[in-house]
């Protein structure tokens, strides 16, 4: 969130979620970023596919890659060196 109080994301014109999927990737596990507008509102996500046969070990090992991506991307919005559109 670009301001966790107002509850407000970051705008997608940051690119947040695709920021996450390029640091996920280079972690290993292949993730989907933004994919579009949904219907009349800009949304930044995130998607896990994993195959039905994936087991409860990778899962767990998707979701820690998955978390330490977002803590890498989030890093420098929560020590306040980089600033978006919303937070200003």
């Amino acid at each position: 969130m670009a301001d966790t109080k107002q509850k407000r994301p970051f705008p997608v014109s940051v690119g947040f979620s695709d920021k996450i999927v390029n640091a996920a990737r280079g972690l290993g596990p292949n993730i989907f970023g933004n994919m579009g507008k949904s219907g009349e509102y800009d949304v930044e996500l995130v998607v896990i596919c994993p195959p039905f046969i994936v087991t409860e070990i990778e899962i767990q090992t998707i979701v820690e890659l998955l978390g330490e991506a977002i803590r890498r991307v989030g890093h420098d919005y929560i020590v306040g060196t980089l600033r978006t559109k919303a937070s200003l």
